[in-house]
């Protein structure tokens, strides 16, 4: 289920493949490469996926506006993603895996993972 709200686009000849009884709400999904969602995930709020990313050259330094590095993003099933969560091109997140709200996925996880967003918390008394 795709629920209201959500921005994804799907560029020719990319492919966006989502299994059974995923749930997406008000994510953004943006291939050119290819994306694969498992059957079974819930997908939180804010979440956004990007399979590519801009090319870019030192000498002199400019950032391309149509130029890409296209890759690939697997979301195995049973994934949980907190809110805001976002994953980046070539990752691959394994089967049971909950990613905590508000977390960057920039490598692969492996199955049967929690990852979270560790901030340390100190109380000061007033």
């Amino acid at each position: 289920m795709i629920n209201q709200a959500n921005f994804i686009t799907v560029k020719p000849n990319a492919r966006l493949i989502i299994g059974d009884e995923t749930y997406i709400t008000r994510a953004t999904i943006s291939c050119l490469g290819e994306i694969e969602i498992g059957k079974n995930c819930i997908l939180g709020e804010g979440m956004k996926i990007f399979d590519h990313n801009h090319q870019y050259a030192k000498e002199p330094f400019s950032v391309s506006k149509i130029d890409f590095n296209i890759g690939k993003v697997k979301i195995g099933n049973n994934t949980w993603t907190g809110a805001n969560v976002t994953i980046l091109k070539d990752v691959t997140i394994g089967d049971n895996v909950i990613l905590g709200a508000g977390c960057i996925i920039h490598k692969d996880v492996p199955s049967n993972s929690i990852i979270i967003n560790k901030q340390d918390q100190h109380r000061i008394s007033l």
